[in-house]
């Protein structure tokens, strides 16, 4: 990783010459620091990503905003600005670079897996609100996330001000579980998920961390009193399953297409197929085997995905 400083006053020029160079600005007080992406040194075994992962690396940068805010890092990236939490800044910005790189954006939204315009989206697992924002410049009517995470979701309000006061985004600042309810979750940082003892009998030793609310699918269509869902994305880190069981209602009455992360759990591909086919038989299953956006890159097999067979 390579790190140029600059003064406050090349800022301009700093970043019309990292537009071109393919790098990553940081504004913390009064100077500007340059990030480049490049591939790891060859070392043992293969690099994580293939060249196509460092090459197409688009510009984004975060800027510390002002002292006392929640949310002080806006990231800059090619579908608009995210705020997020103080803390941990190069593993953020390489996160919401990897939600936000050509290959990875468009990894929700497959061959007939898509978002319509006007379509009511679920973004289950919102974080900062990546695809929510993806999902909205597809054209959906309106996308309704749910975010449990205390540190996200000020940050989740201050990007979407705008469409949360519109009625254009709703957040939901809940987990997404089988019932409603208190759940459990693990709280590493980047890592927050629910605790595998919330799944367990009772008395099962939980790790440190902290207690949210969670909610399911069908309670919340219904309290919001949507005509339909059209589209659901999860990455739940590993409730998945949990999350599909509290939406069997939504399934069977509209069948909504899904995208969702088949990755988590060793039996996630056996498991979630499973849980939806009992809840909507006419769904067509594709597990990781639809068109990538990345030519002749290698296809990506942690995502699974849900859409309603023709007749």
């Amino acid at each position: 990783m390579s790190r140029n400083t600059f003064s406050i006053r090349g800022v301009l020029l700093g970043l019309s010459l990292g537009v071109n160079a393919g790098l990553a600005f940081v504004l913390i007080g009064s100077a500007l620091r340059a990030e480049r992406m490049e591939p790891p040194p060859a070392t043992v075994g293969e690099p994580e990503h293939p060249p196509e992962y460092y090459e197409t690396f688009e510009l984004l940068y975060i800027v510390e905003d002002r002292q006392g805010d929640a949310c002080p890092l806006k990231f800059a990236t090619p579908f608009g600005f995210f705020f997020g939490p103080a803390g941990q800044e190069h593993d953020m910005l390489q996160l919401v670079y990897e939600q936000t790189s050509e290959r990875s954006a468009d990894a929700y939204e497959a061959g007939p897996v898509f978002i319509r315009r006007g379509d009511i989206v679920l973004d289950a697992g919102a974080h900062l609100g990546v695809f929510t924002r993806i999902a909205l410049n597809h054209g959906a009517g309106k996308v309704v996330a749910f975010e449990p995470q205390p540190a996200c979701i000020p940050c989740f309000r201050k990007t979407f001000a705008k469409e949360i006061a519109s009625g254009k985004v709703v957040l939901v600042e809940k987990a997404v579980w089988e019932a409603t309810g208190k759940l459990h979750f693990r709280d590493d940082g980047l890592d927050f998920r629910a605790d595998e003892a919330n799944a367990g009998p009772d008395g099962e030793a939980r790790s440190a961390g902290v207690e949210v609310a969670a909610t399911t699918i069908d309670e919340t269509v219904r309290e919001l009193g949507l005509p339909r869902v059209d589209f659901i994305k999860m990455d739940i880190e590993g409730s998945e399953r949990y999350a599909l069981r509290g939406a069997k209602d939504t399934l069977a009455r509209f069948a909504p297409m899904m995208a969702m992360s088949g990755y988590h759990k060793p039996d996630d591909r056996e498991v979630l197929p499973k849980v939806a086919l009992q809840y909507q038989p006419n769904y067509q299953v594709v597990i990781g085997e639809l068109p990538r956006p990345l030519p002749g890159e290698p296809r990506w097999g942690g995502l699974i995905y849900f859409f309603k067979k023709e007749p």
